[in-house]
């Protein structure tokens, strides 16, 4: 995953960059300073943490190239297409997302689901802020709803 152009972003934003500095500068976890981050970079630029938090009816909702979605349903689709990632990595990148309007592929998401053979499935997202967890659900399991997922999202 080619990071140029998250670091040109951060260095390009002051404020961004000192609250990056801070959160390396403690002796938090990874996943500590990534949740850290997910608060605290969203707040910055007002995103949607979570899909509640979504306001559809901000004129900015109206784009046929763009869905609105929060940080915590991008950060989701990404762990999934780059698995083994460093959590810090994929929280800047959900917020980089979020923040310039990009949704994820949930196309290349599919195909790295699919290669595992399965058919007609969704995705279920569980957690809160950077803990998100996905769930792959299939025809004939449970709901979505039942497994405890708070937003789904279906193969096209």
């Amino acid at each position: 995953m080619g990071e140029d152009f998250l670091k040109d972003w951060v260095e390009s934003d002051p404020q961004l960059n000192n609250i990056l500095i801070d959160i390396e500068n403690t002796d938090l976890s990874a996943e500590e300073q990534a949740e850290t981050m997910f608060l605290r970079v969203s707040d910055l630029y007002n995103l949607p943490k979570m899909p509640e938090d979504i306001n559809y009816d901000n004129e900015l909702a109206v784009d046929d190239d763009y869905e609105l979605n929060s940080v915590f349903m991008e950060l989701g689709l990404l762990k999934i297409l780059y698995q083994g990632e460093d959590i810090r990595t994929l929280v800047l990148l959900a917020l980089y997302y979020v923040r310039n309007r990009i949704n994820v592929n949930t196309d290349e998401v599919f195909k790295v689901i699919n290669s595992n053979r399965l058919k007609d499935v969704g995705i279920g997202f569980k957690g809160s802020n950077s803990y998100v967890q996905t769930l792959i659900i299939s025809r004939g399991s449970k709901s979505w709803t039942e497994l405890g997922c708070i937003a789904f999202i279906k193969q096209a």
